[in-house]
This record gives C-alpha cells, sequence and structure tokens, in this order.
C-alpha cells in the first residue's frame, strides 16, 4: 500500500513550512475532491437564549438552550438550537465537548424541558416512529453520558445535524447551503455539518463561563467524518475525538477494507462533493488519504477510536492513518503517539496522537467516554503548545477581532 508523502518528500520540513506551505495545500485537495469547501460566515449571528435552568440533572447542572441565527444582507436567514450543559458551581471558564447529534438535542438526556427537534429523522427500526417526538426523550443518554462529562469538570454542547443540513437526499433544499450563492465545487453535508459547529463555536465564545480555549470537537460515525472536518478547517477546536469514523473519516481509503468510496458513494453522495464520483473503484488515484486528514489536526492533539466488531469502518485502516500522520506532529516536536503495531483492545495510547480499540460494536460508550475524559485532562493540565499559525489563520482571527470588538 503506497500512500502520499504527506510532508511532500524534504520539501516540508519545519513546522513554519508545514502551517504556511503544506497544510493549505492538503486543505484544498480534501476540499476540491471529498468534502467541498466550508460556506463563509454568515453576515450576522445573534443567540437568543430560548431556556435556562440551574437545577438541570438533580441540581448537578446548569441547562442553557440557545437559537443561533444566522442572516444574510440578502435577507435569507437559517436557526437551529444549541444545548449546553456546564457543571454546577464550577469555578472558572470550563473546558467543553461540543459535538452534533443525529437523532435530536431531546435525545442527550431525558429532560422533559429540552426542546423537541423539529425533524424527521430515521431510528432504524427502534421505535415505531420516524418523528422527533417525545418517545425519543432520552434514547441516547448511553451514547453521549452527559453526567460523567459534568462530573469530570466538563460542559457538554450538542446541536443537531439535520437542523443545518437534513441527513437525506435532496436535504441541500433545506440546509444552510441556501443561505449562500456557492460556486463549483459545491459543498456536501459532511461542510455543511462542520461550518454548523463553528457557529457552535461562536456561540460558545460569547459565553464567559466556557473556556473557550479548550473546545474540542467530537463525532461518531459520519459526524466523526465531521469532527475531523471541522477541526481541519476551524483552528479554534482544540481537539478532535472521531468515532468510528471509517471512509472518508479515519480510515485509509488505500486500505480496502469495509466501506469503500464505490458503496458509500452509492447510499450517501450528499455527504460529498460531486468530484469524488471520479475516485470510486479508484482509490490509488486520489491525490491525499485519510492520514493527512488526520494530520490537518497539527499540533492540536487528535483522537482516534475503532471498534472490534465494527470491520464496516475498518479498525487497522483508522489505526494505520493514525500513525501515518504522526510525522506532521514530528515538526512541531510532538512525541506521544500510539505504538508501531495494532496495540491490544480496551486501552488508550498516546496523547498527540491518541488511539483506542474498544471491544465491541460500531456505537459510543461509557467505556469511550471513560478515554475521552482521561485524554482530555492530559490536554487542559498542560501548557498549551506553540501553534504556527499561517497567514490565512491569522488573517481569519483579525477579520473576527475587527468584526466583532
Amino acid at each position: 500500500m503506497k500512500l502520499p508523502d504527506l510532508l511532500d518528500g524534504e520539501r516540508i520540513g519545519n513546522a513554519f513550512e508545514w502551517m504556511n506551505v503544506r497544510r493549505p495545500e492538503l486543505l484544498e485537495l480534501f476540499r476540491r475532491n471529498m468534502f467541498g469547501p466550508l460556506p463563509p460566515r454568515p453576515d450576522s449571528l445573534a443567540f437568543e437564549e430560548l431556556e435556562r435552568s440551574r437545577e438541570a440533572l438533580n441540581h448537578h447542572a446548569e441547562r442553557r438552550q440557545i437559537r443561533i441565527h444566522c442572516s444574510m444582507r440578502s435577507g435569507k436567514t437559517h436557526s437551529f438550537d444549541l444545548l449546553l450543559y456546564l457543571p454546577a458551581n464550577a469555578s472558572g471558564p470550563i473546558p467543553v465537548f461540543l459535538g452534533l447529534n443525529g437523532l435530536g438535542n431531546q435525545t442527550c438526556t431525558h429532560e422533559k424541558e429540552i426542546l423537541v427537534t423539529p425533524w424527521k429523522i430515521n431510528l432504524g427500526g427502534l421505535y415505531p416512529t420516524h418523528i422527533a417526538d417525545e418517545s425519543t426523550r432520552g434514547i441516547r443518554e448511553d451514547f453521549w453520558c452527559v453526567k460523567q462529562i459534568l462530573e469530570r469538570g466538563y460542559g457538554f454542547a450538542s446541536l443537531h445535524s439535520s437542523s443545518i443540513f437534513p441527513d437525506r437526499p435532496g436535504g441541500a433544499s433545506e440546509s444552510i447551503l441556501c443561505l449562500f450563492e456557492l460556486s463549483d465545487p459545491v459543498p456536501g453535508a459532511i461542510s455543511a455539518w462542520a461550518w454548523g459547529l463553528s457557529r457552535a463555536l461562536d456561540c460558545l465564545e460569547s459565553l464567559p463561563e466556557v473556556n473557550a480555549g479548550r473546545v474540542g470537537v467530537i463525532g461518531h460515525s459520519r459526524l466523526g467524518k465531521t469532527a475531523l472536518w471541522a477541526g481541519a478547517n476551524d483552528p479554534r477546536f482544540a481537539f478532535a475525538i472521531s468515532n468510528n469514523s471509517g471512509c472518508c473519516g479515519a480510515a485509509l481509503a488505500r486500505h480496502r477494507q469495509g466501506e469503500d468510496l464505490e458503496s458509500i458513494m452509492a447510499y450517501f453522495p450528499f455527504w460529498f462533493t460531486e468530484k469524488l464520483h471520479v475516485y470510486r473503484n479508484r482509490e490509488d488515484s486520489l491525490p491525499m488519504d485519510q492520514h493527512e486528514l488526520i494530520a490537518l489536526m497539527a499540533p492540536r492533539p487528535v483522537y482516534i477510536a475503532s471498534a472490534t466488531e465494527d470491520l464496516h469502518a475498518d479498525p487497522e485502516g483508522e489505526f494505520l492513518a493514525a500513525r501515518h500522520a504522526i510525522p506532521a506532529y514530528r515538526l512541531f516536536g510532538c512525541s506521544d503517539f500510539p505504538p508501531e503495531i495494532m496495540p491490544p483492545s480496551d486501552a488508550s495510547y498516546g496523547t498527540d496522537i491518541a488511539y483506542h480499540l474498544r471491544t465491541g460494536p460500531h456505537d459510543m460508550t461509557p467505556r469511550d467516554w471513560k478515554f475521552f475524559l482521561d485524554f482530555a485532562d492530559r490536554i487542559c493540565g498542560k501548557q498549551a503548545k506553540q501553534v504556527y499559525w499561517s497567514r490565512e489563520i491569522r488573517d481569519y482571527h483579525a477579520w473576527r477581532r475587527k468584526e466583532n470588538p
């Protein structure tokens, strides 16, 4: 298996060259050939607090529900709701895990005050309805482990992916893409979802209770692909966690195990930009591969998680991609990585790039969250590494300060 050279031979030899030369090149390859670019920031943003309780989860948390209003000078608007939990009686700004949920905010906990996300969803036959209603309240409580997150001193924030881009063919016509006049390559759902995560981070930055410099993005499966892409595009995310993300996520396309480009493009072409069709059954022709997507987080920490029974997502391909991303991290002096060979299951390895293989199926479980929280403790408990910002990133932050003094 011959992979694209992450550092392009001897052309990239230090962190400055990575940030200013190679990183922009790789971002453009993924934008043009796989995901499409993220849309721009809307002309204006407003954050409307819909509900707040300081006695949530039996007095263990503060809960907020915030509606994010996006408006354009053309008069087009789009809104979606952010659910936020912070530990009760916390001292100082709180680091937060931010992730998209696939079934609605009301599925994250059983609290009856959470507004039901008004979208049609597919519950995979687990429940008789395909509508997000009261029967779905709390059905993903063990998936998100909100109480466990809060007990460890972190906040939890989530928004429904389909409120950004409905997760179905034709969803673009009801998505945030309608706000913009888009040119080729047109973004797919994953870029739209990543855009939504950045707008949620905009909102979290406005809250003094949140440590905006310690917000990590997390996702599972298709939304694990999104977490990596969001972290690659938005340097404000302090870390990224991609759980069981497989094809076009953390798994190497050239590894050719589990789901491949042919099958994912047959069922979910709307996740991607149109150009990806060119590479169906032609993975070796891709000008990039997923180790380079992981490396776009460098030097910020990134966590890749697999499961023993999730062969569809290619655990070995995910592990190999994490290993092949290491050269970019070494440019910044990073040194804490997974071992050279596939490690035993049910233990976590590394911090700058972290990896674990959980025993079990395609899921996100309390065992995964134990590893993720230990990882966050290691990150948030030590001095942040210096980041060699590119001109593009510096200009972005200068623009934000000018637009939002």
